[in-house]
């Protein structure tokens, strides 16, 4: 019976040990990197420096694509994880253009079911050791698999989306590590060699990339900025096409777009970049240069200096370019123009006579005073959202509590042909229109006989405002009847 019980024990050992001979564990340990294109205000310069590819996925997978363990980078594009050793089947890494533990991930669009970009970067290796350092793993840029000569890099798209999250997450508590809650999904190309533009589905957290934008860090930030509007404030912008020059365009979408590439150019702030004031459009083509065409926040000028929009000169709330102007003079500081150590309005973008920096004034506006009574506000839903409502919300949310506060909003604004448009009703009556006046006027301002588009002087006692705005200049509009303003004088 003894024997009998030590042969037993012995096979029992045996087969303990086989088995972990046959389940051997790796510890794999290296460093990930993607290529970056920098650009300016000529287009991409040419330089593709590799950088850390950070919070990243990293998978080892089997010679099947058979997942055996993963890993997610740090800040600095470092890694580590275990896994079981396949045997002679052999091991390969590759990474993933998702962070797993923000909940963002970067799509191929340009296959059926938008599988998640995956390059692989090391292998394959058969029998690793325990402790495996593959080194320095890069991924450089990709061509773009719908053709056409462009070029992308889904990492890339990935490193911007995280420098968006972290501004975001400065502003809102989002966690640590800050997600929005569910799954950011960023897609590039367009399907079928479509090479349409970049958008966001409104109502979602999924971001359209176009074929020419994978490198266009200001279009996406733009496109990103449509997604904080939707999730953090309220939007009754109605989508679509929208343009740059001239002023007949929707106030409400002039306003969201323009606050778009707003949140962009103060990411990119955020970040350091040299020269966060411009918006760059490529074409997407490999190499230096590859300009569709740029413009500078500072004073709407072109790559050559001149004005952006010369026939039609910028200006007005319905003009997108010069809200977004009006905008960026609010949180610019002196050096943020590298070709102008000085800045043109009275802001530094530091100190702000309400106590907080404009950027952070502004934030506040945008998402306690800006919203519609089904997302806690004020703002009657027969109004959309328009400039006009922003003006509003720094007097509302106490920013604009002395004269010298009032003095610095008022001729930021005027410099771009921004002031608070009054509206009334189409037959000029003095009656508030419904759908843009708040707070309404009175008909003893002498708003019967003025024309529509005309520069008032505010009567002290008018509305709520005119103790500060005493002897400020509004603008008149004769709206079209409740819900159907109509667009004169710029």
């Amino acid at each position: 019976m003894m024997n009998l019980l030590r042969r037993s024990l012995c096979c029992t050992a045996t087969l303990f040990l086989a088995t972990l001979a046959s389940a051997q564990v790796t510890t794999v340990s290296g460093t990930a990197q993607c290529q970056d294109r920098p650009y300016n205000m000529n287009g991409f310069t040419g330089v593709q420096p590799f950088q850390a590819a950070r919070f990243c996925r990293v998978e080892a997978v089997d010679a099947g694509g058979n997942l055996l363990g993963w890993g997610e980078t740090d800040g600095v594009g470092q890694f580590a994880f275990t896994f079981p050793d396949p045997g002679n089947s052999g091991v390969r890494l590759r990474m993933l253009a998702q962070s797993t533990t923000r909940n963002i991930q970067i799509q191929d669009s340009s296959q059926a079911g938008n599988p998640i970009w995956a390059v692989q970067v090391f292998g394959p290796t058969v029998n690793p050791p325990n402790n495996w350092n593959v080194g320095l793993v890069q991924v450089a840029v990709i061509n773009d698999p719908s053709g056409g000569g462009r070029v992308g890099n889904p990492f890339n798209l990935l490193d911007e989306a995280l420098n968006a999250m972290t501004f975001l997450s400065q502003q809102v508590n989002l966690g640590n590590p800050p997600t929005i809650g569910q799954t950011i999904n960023i897609r590039w190309p367009r399907m079928g060699n479509n090479s349409g533009g970049s958008f966001y589905s409104p109502g979602t957290a999924n971001i359209q990339m176009g074929n020419v934008s994978a490198c266009d860090d200001t279009i996406f930030h733009h496109e990103f900025g449509h997604l904080v509007h939707n999730f953090f404030g309220d939007s009754d912008s109605p989508g679509g096409l929208h343009a740059l020059c001239g002023g007949g365009q929707n106030p409400a979408l002039s306003w969201a777009e323009a606050w778009g590439t707003f949140w962009g150019s103060n990411v990119m702030k955020s970040v350091g970049a040299a020269d966060p004031g411009i918006y760059v459009n490529s074409t997407g083509l490999a190499g230096a240069g590859a300009l569709a065409f740029s413009y500078r926040l500072e004073d709407a000028s072109n790559a050559a200096g001149a004005p952006l929009c010369a026939v039609v000169p910028t200006g007005g709330t319905a003009d997108e370019l010069a809200v977004q102007c009006a905008l960026w003079d609010l949180t610019d500081v002196p050096g943020d123009n590298p070709n102008n150590a000085a800045d043109d309005d009275p802001y530094d973008g530091t100190v702000f006579p309400g106590g907080l920096t404009p950027w952070a004034a502004q934030w506040d506006v945008f998402t306690n005073y800006m919203l519609h009574p089904a997302n806690g506000g004020t703002i009657p839903n027969n109004q959309n959202m328009v400039f006009d409502h922003f003006w509003d919300g720094w007097f509302v949310r106490g920013y604009m509590n002395n004269t010298t506060a009032v003095d610095r909003f008022v001729t930021t604004n005027a410099a771009w042909s921004i002031f608070r448009d009054i509206w009334v009703d189409a037959a000029a009556t003095g009656a508030a229109d419904g759908t843009f006046a708040n707070p309404y006027p009175s008909v003893g301002q002498g708003f019967i006989t003025a024309p529509s588009g005309a520069r008032l002087n505010i009567v002290s006692g008018a509305y709520a405002e005119s103790l500060l705005l005493g002897n400020k200049v509004v603008r008149l509009i004769h709206g079209g009847g409740a819900g159907t303003p109509v667009i004169t004088g710029g």
